[in-house]
């Protein structure tokens, strides 16, 4: 199915800090064919929370659109090293399950992958 690949910024600021990341993320979508986006999420969409949180907010937007079957976020900071397809990661990935996090084999979630199949259950989560 269709998937995009997305970050997501509070500021425009923080753009330049992570320019070379960003150009990873849009070579590594370029390469599989997936969309690729950055959200710019403000503050007054945040209501008070922590920027953390923007991720959320716009991995929400995108799952809500429905216009691709997985919806996939990376952090800013993160970088592809292998250009393996997300489905070598996400091929254990339950029907059953609506989201699915980068495994770090560790006891804590690890939200900096985060993706989410666009249908009503992830869209009632976000």
């Amino acid at each position: 199915g269709k998937v995009v690949l997305m970050s997501t910024a509070t500021t425009l600021g923080m753009l330049s800090a992570y320019h070379r990341p960003l150009l990873n993320h849009q070579a590594y979508a370029a390469h599989h064919g997936y969309g690729s986006i950055l959200s710019l999420v403000s503050k007054d969409k945040l209501k008070g929370r922590s920027g953390k949180f923007a991720k959320h907010i716009a991995l929400g937007v995108q799952v809500n659109k429905r216009a691709y079957d997985m919806a996939c976020h990376v952090d800013l900071d993160a970088w592809f090293a292998s250009w393996d397809s997300l489905s070598t990661y996400s091929k254990h990935w339950p029907e059953s399950k609506n989201l699915f996090f980068g495994d770090t084999g560790q006891v804590w979630l690890n939200s900096g992958l985060m993706c989410a199949r666009s249908n009503d259950w992830s869209s009632k989560f976000f």
